[in-house]
């Protein structure tokens, strides 16, 4: 029943969400008449030439410029300016007056730009022409205006989530990965001390999903902060070759390399400098960029040499490598391409590229690790029924000779207490087996081994340590008292059994007892004590048995 329960909140909720989503992405205004009215083909130079929007900016001597848009008639309408602007301060005005003004505090960690950010501005009615002072901060081909269109700020903001809202959900699910990942790692490296990979490529997926986050509009509706989006989207990306170098050199067991100690350090100054010098003024993190791509290039080339170096030298397996050389392919093709739309063709992407080369390496080598994983899992579980196995008994279910024998060792670390060895022995065990078959001497071991759980199972340890001999070690406190209450119980299930079982052998046990302080640090003293105390227990109860 409970698990039909959990089954209906598990259907109940993903019902829920699916409805969430439904009303979220279907337009919830379609009945309102707000038509997009695409804006960009509208400005112009105060001269009349059209006006170029975004890079390429007629700027004067103070990286200054005023664009204009005619209305054409008295504006009446509810729907704002919506649009996008990079690394530009600006402030617009109807017909002559300040409707709004964007000029962010930068300067300290936020460095000397801002990046994108979203803009939704109301036109006031009556408006004849919009006109906007824009002054560049870098005067490249980036700067300026993207998306200029009047339309309902909430059917923009709606419109640009869902558009991004696949790559939102994407980044979410690869950040969810990398923390998994990583936990996995750690907790698997403080079993096995050699799951270092799997951390590296935990850190990596999620450095990737915050790098690809910044570029996804819907962060920029969720933080309103651009400044900070633009820190994670360069500090990510300086980051993630750190871990990767760790993961190539883990990977082709190579951590010791001096290669891979200058891949990381140098790596780790480009952060390091980068921040101090955008922090004190001296720079800013885009300047850094000519570095960035000179690690990258110095990078493909020496964990080219890396995975060659270990392929040949069969530090890694085919299997392991292929997985391997997969992965950085991807990953350093798609970077190449990027420098060299970058520096060759202009590309106003710096980065589109390597995200998708980055996403296959870590799609690759998630894979491959959840695969070991799995294989490490399947390993170990085997190991631990090896295991069990050997510290227990197949045929009575309780601790076995090697069990007896760890549990030893573990009294022999004990200094002060006390403990007791009761050592037992099936009596006509040969007789039963030859006269009846090993059946009914199974019977009679498995019939021991049940009297002495009952007996001495919540008091003590009980194995069996031979064919037809049993030890039971009573380590609690008042472990005397343990001793005498476990013997009375032991000797009525013994006569219970011989009177419900009405064996033509009855089932005897010969039983002696050694007191063992732990401050003398060798339990087989007491063994051996026990051991021959039994001795005479059994040819007492032979004389018995013969004088009746």
């Amino acid at each position: 029943m409970l698990k039909y329960q959990r089954y209906s909140i598990l259907l109940a909720g993903l019902i829920m969400l699916t409805a969430i989503a439904m009303l979220f992405i279907i337009k919830h205004n379609e009945w309102r008449d707000y038509p997009s009215e695409d804006m960009m083909g509208r400005w112009h130079y105060a001269d009349g030439s059209p006006a170029e929007l975004s890079g390429n900016m007629m700027l004067d001597d103070n990286n200054s410029v005023s664009i204009f848009c005619d209305m054409g008639e008295p504006y009446n309408d509810s729907r704002s300016l919506c649009f996008r602007s990079h690394n530009i301060f600006f402030t617009i005005y109807a017909d002559d007056k300040e409707i709004y003004s964007f000029n962010p505090e930068l300067g300290g960690i936020y460095g000397t730009c801002y990046g994108d950010c979203i803009h939704t501005v109301p036109v006031p009615v009556g408006a004849l022409q919009l006109k906007i002072s824009v002054t560049s901060l870098k005067d490249d081909r980036w700067d300026g205006f993207n998306e200029f269109v009047l339309q309902d700020p909430a059917e923009y903001t709606r419109s640009l989530t869902v558009s991004q809202l696949p790559a939102f959900i994407a980044c979410a699910a690869t950040f969810f990965i990398g923390v998994i990942l990583f936990v996995l790692g750690i907790i698997m490296y403080h079993w096995h001390k050699e799951m270092i990979e799997t951390i590296c490529l935990g850190v990596i997926t999620i450095l990737l999903s915050v790098w690809c986050h910044s570029q996804v509009r819907v962060l920029h509706l969720i933080v309103s902060n651009p400044l900070m989006i633009r820190i994670i989207d360069y500090l990510a990306m300086e980051l993630i070759p750190i871990p990767i170098w760790l993961y190539v050199a883990s990977f082709t067991n190579s951590l010791r390399n001096p290669v891979v100690h200058a891949g990381v350090i140098l790596s780790s100054l480009h952060v390091f400098i980068s921040v101090l010098f955008t922090v004190i003024g001296i720079a800013d993190y885009a300047d850094f960029l000519v570095v960035t791509h000179l690690l990258i290039c110095f990078g493909v080339i020496a964990v080219t040499w890396l995975i060659a170096d270990a392929t040949h030298k069969k530090r890694v397996n085919f299997e392991k490598s292929i997985y391997l050389i997969a992965s950085f392919l991807a990953i350093a093709i798609c970077a190449l391409l990027d420098i060299t739309r970058f520096y060759a063709f202009h590309a106003s992407t710096i980065s589109a590229m390597s995200r998708i080369g980055l996403s296959l390496f870590v799609i690759i080598l998630t894979f491959y690790e959840f695969k070991q994983l799995i294989e490490m899992r399947i390993t170990s579980s085997q190991a631990e029924l090896m295991e069990k196995l050997a510290m227990e008994d197949t045929l009575t279910g309780i601790g076995s000779r090697a069990a007896f024998n760890e549990y030893e060792n573990v009294l022999r670390k004990k200094d002060k207490g006390k403990c007791v060895f009761v050592h037992f022995d099936v009596n006509h065990l040969k007789k039963v087996n030859d006269n009846y078959g090993h059946a009914e001497g199974d019977k009679f071991i498995i019939a021991a081994a049940d009297i002495l759980k009952k007996s001495f199972g919540e008091k003590g340890h009980c194995f069996r340590v031979g064919g037809d001999e049993f030890f039971v070690i009573l380590d609690r406190e008042n472990c005397m008292s343990d001793y005498d209450e476990g013997l009375k119980v032991f000797l009525d299930e013994q006569e219970k059994y011989n009177l419900a079982e009405l064996s033509p052998v009855p089932l005897h046990i010969a039983y002696g007892m050694a007191e063992y302080d732990l401050a003398d640090g060798e339990p087989e003293n007491a063994e051996r004590l026990a051991d021959s105390r039994m001795y005479i227990k059994k040819k007492q109860m032979k004389e018995e048995l013969a004088s009746v």
